[in-house]
């Protein structure tokens, strides 16, 4: 946790004293790492009851975005999340539940100085879900919908 620690610290610095300001016409590629929070329902089809959870993710994305105006930006999002999960008490397997999510994105950059460029925006897109456990038979479930974000 330390060395992941030191890691996120590292790139966010890198990332403030390697931007200018944004501005039109620029072309802006990034390359991130995030932890994600979710409240997410399940419910099977037969039966009317639902549940409502939390979960937690690693995530990874690339995104492009071209400045349309010198405050003004839209592009494109991939990222790539991988959930953290713990044994399964009643089979002893640990399963794997990977997202994968592509979006469209406008940022408006509200502050822009030599250094600094703060941005509040959306993204809209779609995700895809994937839960697969190793067992005596593989058990396997899939499902993909809207996605979208609001971020500061």
């Amino acid at each position: 946790m330390k060395k992941n620690t030191v890691l996120f610290l590292v790139i966010l610095s890198a990332n403030l004293f390697a931007q200018k300001s944004f501005e039109k016409n620029d072309n802006v590629i990034s390359f991130g790492g995030d932890l994600g929070i979710y409240q997410y329902v399940s419910k099977v089809a037969s039966n009317p009851k639902s549940e409502t959870n939390l979960a937690a993710n690693r995530l990874l994305s690339l995104q492009y975005e071209r400045g349309i105006l010198n405050w003004l930006g839209i592009g494109a999002k991939f990222q790539y999340g991988n959930y953290f999960v713990s044994e399964d008490s009643v089979t002893k397997t640990t399963p794997s539940i990977k997202a994968y999510d592509g979006t469209l994105l406008v940022n408006a950059h509200f502050l822009r100085t030599k250094r600094v460029d703060m941005l509040a925006g959306f993204n809209i897109g779609y995700s895809q879900m994937n839960w697969e456990a190793r067992d005596q038979s593989i058990s396997e479930a899939k499902g993909g919908g809207l996605t979208f974000d609001l971020h500061l």
